[in-house]
């Protein structure tokens, strides 16, 4: 498919904002996941502890899912509906 060079330009702006996107919310999801383990670690009430374990995975989940936006299939088929 050739595209026209504003919507080559537009694909492109949009791939890298979805780059630096992805790259801050992985650097907040590392920040999370340190303090979550500091609290693991740090913490014997067993409450406490089901709670960080529930926000450990849902960093977790996060972390999965910006690995999933950023791969190639994903990443095409959203160009492709904004065409």
């Amino acid at each position: 498919m050739i595209m026209a060079p504003e919507k080559r330009q537009s694909a492109t702006i949009g791939s890298d904002s979805n780059s630096v996107l992805a790259h801050d919310l992985n650097n907040l999801l590392a920040i999370l996941s340190g303090w979550i383990e500091l609290g693991l670690r740090d913490t014997t009430q067993p409450e406490v502890r089901a709670h960080l374990q529930g926000a450990e995975c849902a960093v977790a989940r996060g972390k999965q899912l910006v690995k999933d936006l950023n791969t190639p299939r994903i990443s095409a088929c959203r160009r492709q509906s904004q065409a």
